[in-house]
């Protein structure tokens, strides 16, 4: 009840869309911290794949260049998708 006069209040001072300007920043904020984490697990599975091919198999040289080449792109691919897209 307290809230609901406070915020009336709030917002006849015209308060209310400074705050929520404030929240809606601090909250992308977060967003962008939660997608570089998101990032760099991806990243660091991609590298994973990489190692697991090296360990278990015997590539030559433009082999092992092939793959890398397509690792790379499936990274660039995944940074691409988070900095177009939003979490869910």
């Amino acid at each position: 009840m307290h809230f609901v006069f406070l915020r009336k209040k709030i917002k006849n001072l015209g308060i209310e869309n400074a705050y929520v300007k404030k929240i809606k920043g601090f909250m992308m904020a977060i967003q962008e911290q939660i997608k570089e984490q998101l990032l760099k697990e991806v990243f660091s599975n991609i590298d994973n794949i990489y190692d697991f091919m090296e360990t278990r198999y015997n590539l030559d040289k433009s082999c092992n260049d092939a793959i890398i080449k397509k690792l790379n792109e499936l990274k660039d691919v995944a940074n691409k998708i988070s900095g177009l897209s939003d979490l869910k």
